[in-house]
């Protein structure tokens, strides 16, 4: 919640940022401090991950993601469970990072990330409904 006292033509969110309003309450929000900020024949854009519904499997026990180098030239081991709150579309998801190999030392606490989920359809009835019209629209559910 911010109030520039401008406005611009052009306002982006990237990064997958809309996935990280957990609520309607907090898309709306977003949305209405982009109308207060955008000029009157601005353009918006953002991007959505874009979640497939034939992805969102449940993962109780960890899998890997992904193994990386740290600057001290050790391997960092990344693995991670994956829990979907269908009710309240969310994706929880919970990092573990290992020293050396998969079983080592934790490198530190585990870490959760949520992100809410958000289908095509619902994504025009929010833009419509928060006063957007969509001009263009990029990228498919393909992965």
């Amino acid at each position: 919640d911010f109030h520039l006292d401008r406005q611009f033509p052009f306002i982006f969110a990237r990064g997958c940022v809309f996935d990280f309003l957990l609520t309607r309450v907090d898309q709306e929000a977003m949305f209405a401090c982009v109308h207060e900020h955008l000029a009157d024949d601005g353009q918006f854009l953002f991007d959505v991950c874009g979640t497939r519904s034939d992805r969102m499997v449940e993962q109780p026990e960890p899998v890997p993601w992904y193994t990386v180098t740290h600057p001290n030239g050790r391997q960092i081991y990344a693995s991670g469970t994956s829990h979907f709150d269908h009710i309240n579309q969310l994706w929880i998801q919970r990092c573990y990072q290992h020293w050396d190999n998969a079983e080592g030392e934790l490198m530190q606490p585990p870490w959760t990330l949520t992100l809410r989920y958000t289908m095509p359809v619902e994504i025009e009835t929010l833009l419509h409904y928060n006063g957007f019209v969509i001009v263009e629209r990029y990228g498919d559910y393909d992965g």
